[in-house]
């Protein structure tokens, strides 16, 4: 279905570390995908490489056929505000998602652009998180709250969007698909052949229902 197009994979150490995208090339054939993923970065904020900023959209290729944008971690790891939807205050998760969704879709305006939540993560780690397991950051928010943040805004610029939030790794098993490195959000091989599966599934169902 996507025979010899251009990938382009966008986000943070998920994206980065570059374990889902080669399952995703290979069942969809491909040419190669562009990993425009920087470890430790978020959505919104100010702190340099943040995800709206002009730098990190133009280093997107403008050859890329589809481009997957996966943000929102690091976010809920820093406590990020959500704000509101519609706002284009990038210190807000929404206002940032706003200013990379009017970005991306003015810089490539013949691409496929697809939206991915979060998965479900922990870190139990963080002294700064209100419950001790690691789930619910210091304003009361999940991973997935950050995640289906993302998928109001996808709907709202009608972006395309694949939903990892129900991809089958949650609280109980979540040590059999992550690697625990303080927090549980960093997918392991069985982790990221899960997500992979999901966002094939919907790639396919995105092309052949275009």
């Amino acid at each position: 279905l996507y025979n010899k197009l251009t990938l382009s994979t966008f986000g943070d150490s998920i994206t980065s570390q570059g374990k889902w995208q080669p399952y995703v090339v290979s069942k969809l054939n491909f040419s190669k995908n562009n990993n425009n993923g920087i470890s430790g970065t978020r959505v919104s904020g100010n702190l340099r490489n943040a995800m709206w900023q002009d730098s990190r959209i133009n280093a997107i290729s403008k050859k890329s056929n589809v481009i997957l944008f996966m943000g929102g971690t690091n976010d809920w790891l820093h406590s990020a505000p959500l704000g509101v939807l519609g706002s284009s205050d990038t210190n807000t998760f929404y206002g940032a998602l706003n200013v990379i969704s009017n970005k991306l879709l003015s810089r490539f305006p013949n691409s496929k652009i697809i939206f991915i939540s979060t998965t479900f993560a922990m870190a139990p780690s963080r002294s700064t998180f209100k419950n001790k397991i690691g789930i619910v950051n210091n304003i009361g928010l999940m991973n997935i709250d950050y995640g289906m943040a993302t998928q109001r805004v996808a709907k709202q610029k009608n972006i395309s969007f694949i939903n990892l939030t129900n991809c089958g790794i949650d609280r109980d098993n979540i040590a059999n698909y992550m690697t625990y490195d303080g927090s549980y959000i960093h997918p392991n091989t069985k982790g990221a052949k899960k997500m992979a599966l999901v966002i094939v599934s919907r790639l396919k169902e995105l092309e052949t229902t275009k």
